[in-house]
Parts: structure tokens; sequence; C-alpha cells
């Protein structure tokens, strides 16, 4: 007996795929956005997101005509066992030595899951090109609202459909509530970064500019039906939002039908000192020391450390002006005890430097302008406090290990646990 299709019950499972051959395009709406996108994160749960590939456009209905709530606690293990489907595919797939021997593929490139989860976000003529980095290719895209790092990764088991629709909710997640927040760091975007976290797990990392999750509400934020969206006022009208606390619990029942883990973060902003060395064209060699502090709502601001901590005001950025031009600078944070050079002014072309250590949500820049007479160096400390959602899946390799579906002898010997792990298996069983 297939409990997993018991009843014909999951045949309601909450992504219904439809192949649409020539489906025209969304015209425009009111705010002018297309494909019913709305960029600013206003639209609802991944609607209708073209995906490319095939000889049509699969396009994904995450509307809730297509949910039966009363099953929806079956997610999980519907994915779950599409998983242990491929699994099977996978392992004779080996076992036969030969690729060829059936027409579907029990694993799927992350990477690519991942491209077509964000390209409905993007502008077309602004796709993400290949950017040799030794013997792999990482993706890059780069705008004024993303800012994407895609590493080639290990193989993933199952059908990537549910990658992508799990991509597209945190996107959607990602972009409303950086919407949602008055942005004075002109370098803030959201950051998706995909890499392989070990030998058996890949990570796909996303983080906004939102407001901060309290810890009593993250486990909330995924419960079905809880949702912070609310409508909100734009021109002197009021706009409802058509969420529903749908995205996030779908994120996390397709992440628990992979058997992966999330982990909510909160990026908040932190003090550090740095050191600034800078040589001019006449050999002179300054040093500048630079402590950053926060403020009573917690923003970074400079404070120069030659001053009486006590009574001195503190700045948004620390600027100098030099008569000579400038041959090199490097950089250096008191926390990480790590130095970077900073790529010199060739010409009179200002040069923006942006913190390398952390290049999903950069802590700091430095700006180098070239005046008439002079060069301009200006250090700001960046407003970095954000959600960074990170999701780590098992690879298809992982599964490969013996022990990979064995339970801790703790578990076993822990009736409870057991009993939580097969709760809504039980209602099957008649």
């Amino acid at each position: 007996m297939d409990i997993f299709h018991s009843a014909g019950r999951i045949t309601h499972f909450c992504a219904d795929l439809v192949t649409i051959e020539g489906r025209k395009r969304k015209e425009k709406t009111a705010e002018g956005c297309t494909d019913g996108k709305d960029f600013l994160g206003r639209g609802s749960s991944s609607l209708d997101k073209p995906l490319q590939g095939g000889t049509g456009v699969q396009r994904f209905r995450w509307t809730s005509q297509f949910i039966d709530l009363s099953t929806t606690d079956n997610i999980a293990m519907y994915i779950a066992n599409k998983l242990y489907e491929s699994e099977e595919q996978y392992y004779q797939q080996l076992l036969a030595g030969d690729d060829e021997a059936s027409p579907y593929s029990p694993t799927f490139s992350a990477r690519n899951a991942i491209r077509k989860a964000v390209h409905g976000f993007i502008d077309a003529d602004d796709l993400m090109m290949p950017n040799e980095s030794g013997a792999e290719s990482v993706w890059r895209h780069n705008d004024k609202h993303f800012r994407i790092e895609l590493h080639a990764t290990s193989e993933l088991l199952g059908d990537e459909n549910y990658l992508v629709l799990l991509a597209e909710n945190l996107i959607n997640n990602a972009l409303f509530y950086s919407g949602k927040k008055r942005q004075k760091n002109p370098h803030a975007r959201v950051a998706i970064r995909l890499v392989d976290d070990d030998d058996e797990h890949i990570r796909l990392s996303i983080y906004n500019r939102g407001p901060e999750i309290p810890d009593e509400m993250q486990d909330k934020i995924f419960q079905l039906g809880y949702s912070t969206k609310r409508a909100r006022e734009t021109s002197g009208s009021l706009r409802e939002h058509t969420g529903k606390g749908l995205g996030l619990y779908f994120v996390n029942e397709i992440a628990k039908g992979y058997e992966s883990s999330i982990r909510v973060e909160n990026i908040r902003n932190r003090e550090d000192a740095y050191v600034i060395r800078i040589e001019l064209d006449s050999g002179e060699k300054l040093t500048e020391i630079i402590h950053t502090t926060l403020d009573e709502n917690r923003l970074p601001r400079c404070r120069p450390s030659k001053n009486n901590p006590e009574n001195e005001k503190t700045l948004a950025s620390m600027e100098y002006r030099f008569t000579e031009t400038i041959t090199s600078i490097e950089i250096t944070s008191q926390a990480t005890q790590k130095t970077w050079p900073v790529e010199s002014p060739s010409n009179d072309a200002p040069i923006t430097f942006l913190d390398p250590q952390n290049p999903d949500h950069p802590c700091w820049c430095l700006e180098v302008t070239s005046l008439k007479t002079r060069q301009k160096l200006l250090f700001r400390p960046l407003d970095i406090s954000g959600v960074q959602f990170t999701i780590n899946i098992p690879s298809a390799k992982s599964r490969l290990d013996p022990d990979y579906h064995d339970m801790d002898d703790d578990e076993l010997d822990d009736t409870e646990k057991l009993d939580e792990k097969f709760e809504n298996v039980s209602q099957y069983l008649n």
C-alpha cells in the first residue's frame, strides 16, 4: 500500500504544473510590471512565473484554488516520496553504468534551477554571464536590485521544479520586505548565493534588507496562514496585499521534503576599527585609523581615533583630501585582521571598493574621486541590517551513504520522536 498516494489526495499538491504552448506574456500592470511580477514584492507567492525550456513555457499556478488545505501536511511527504523514487532510479543508473538507459534523469543541477527562479526577476537584456573561476564557471549578476552569485554544485535528486518554487517564494519575500524599509545604503541588494557547503550538502542563501525577525517569530513565519504582510498606502490609495501566509509555509514544506534545514538569521550592524594606509605619488605614506560605532538606532557611524570618544560627534563618513595623486591604498579590519589592497585610480574615473569580506552584505565602502587639483578618499560604513534565509540541501551523492537513512539509536529509543515523525501517516492506515 502506497500511503503517499492514498485516496488520491495528493493530487491537490500546491504546484499545479501545466505546459502552455505559445502563451502570450501578460500586459504591463498598473504598476508597470510584466508577467504578474511586482518588482518591489507587491505581488503574491510566485504567481505564473515563466520557466524557459522544452517546446513551450511551463508555468506554476500557486493560487489557493489549486490547494486543498486539508492535505497541506502531506506536501513534504509527497516530495520525500518523489525523492525516494528518484533515488531508486539513481541507484539503477549507477549500477548499470549507463546514463542513457532511461530518458528520465533522477538528478538535476541546482544552479540551473536557481537561474530559472531568478530569470523572472531580472532584465531580459541583462542575463547572468559566466565568469571563469579556475576550472569552473561562476554565474554572476549585479543590478540595482540583486547581487547574485551561483557556483557549480553537486547535483540534487528529484524534480527541479520544487527547488524553483522554493527559491521564487524566498525571492518574492525578500523583495517585499526590502521594499518596506527606506534604504539609505546605496549598495543594498537582495543577495542570492549558491555554493557547495561540504561534500554532502549544497547551500542556498538569500539575504534582504528587510526588518529584523524576532526570535519568537522565527518559527511562526513558516506556519500555514501566518503572514505579517498588511495593506500599505501608496500614492494616497490603500492597496491590499494578496498574500495569505502561504509562501514561507510552502518553502518550509519543500525543504522538509528534501530533508533540508532552514536557518533564519538576523544580520546586524557591528562595531569595528579599520586601518587605512595611503601612499602618495611623492612616496609619502599616511595611516588613518577609523572606528565604527553604532548610534541609538544601531546604525553605523564613524569616530576618528584621535579625538576623545566621550565628547566626540560621530560622522556618517570620513573624508580625506590630497593634493598629490594616490598611488596605493590598503585597508585592514581589526575584527578579522585581514588586509585588502584597493585598486588605485588609473585615470579621472572614480572607483568604489566594497568590503570583500562580506560580498553579500558589504559592511563598508571606499570611494576615490579625482578632482581638478586633488583627490578625495571617502570611507563610509554601510547599514547591513536585514534577514538571511539559508537552506542546506543533501546532495544526490550523499544519499549513497548506507548510513544516510539510518536513525540515530537515541531516536529509536525515543518513542515520542518516532510518533512525531509518523504522526501524519496514521490517517492513511485504515
